[in-house]
């Protein structure tokens, strides 16, 4: 499959997931959300409090809900209008977010620039050859000195399907089925702190990571190089 139609894969799978995503994650409220992520929210916190945010990939809007208490600002971008729609209708506290349907590979659809960018359960899916590519896109669309905040899954075994192979990018593939039955093959990978630490050093000379077992998600972040 070329890379094309892997990145395609991945868009068109959330897609046609936005209907059942929130049930995948236990998502009851943002109460409750709030309590469960406390431990990385607590991390995440200094780098996003009283800032102009922008969001990559933010679904239906789970994390938005989170962002929206503590930034000045949140542009939310997402290529999905099916996530987009669902994210619009959830209720907001603090600023209220603005929502862009946009590809987070181009970012050219969203205007500004802004002091953070922040993405939950987004890296995993960039396939490994186009990280780098993907992060200078996204920084430039950031302040100098800007912060780059990622929430992401540690290793484990997947609940939602096997991993099928590894590709010749040593990108991790598995297989997804939807409650309505179609079947996809998504990139899902697995990061090393360092493994991730490689990827952003040519960016910046401050970063601060931390793991939560408990949770199995890893935090990382990140200050732009002037």
């Amino acid at each position: 499959m070329s890379d094309h139609k892997r990145i395609r894969e991945i868009n068109v799978y959330y897609d046609r997931r936005a209907p059942w995503h929130d049930g995948y994650l236990s998502y009851e409220s943002n109460e409750k959300m709030e309590e469960r992520l406390g431990p990385i929210i607590r991390r995440v916190e200094p780098f996003i409090e009283k800032r102009d945010l922008l969001e990559i990939a933010c679904g239906t809007g789970i994390w938005t809900q989170v962002l929206t208490k503590r930034a000045k600002s949140v542009t939310a971008g997402d290529i999905s209008q099916s996530m987009i729609a669902i994210a619009r209708d959830k209720h907001y506290q603090g600023v209220q977010p603005t929502f862009v349907v946009a590809d987070a590979y181009r970012l050219d659809k969203i205007d500004g620039s802004f002091d953070v960018a922040f993405m939950a359960d987004w890296w995993s899916h960039v396939p490994r050859q186009h990280l780098r590519s993907f992060l200078e896109r996204l920084h430039r669309k950031l302040h100098k000195n800007a912060n780059v905040v990622a929430v992401d899954m540690m290793a484990r075994d997947d609940p939602e399907g096997s991993v099928v192979r590894v590709d010749e990018d040593g990108n991790r593939l598995h297989r997804r089925t939807l409650p309505d039955g179609s079947r996809f093959e998504i990139v899902k990978n697995y990061f090393t702190h360092r493994e991730l630490s490689n990827v952003i050093a040519a960016y910046t000379d401050e970063t601060h990571y931390w793991q939560d077992e408990a949770l199995l998600r890893w935090v990382l972040a990140y200050r732009l190089r002037d």
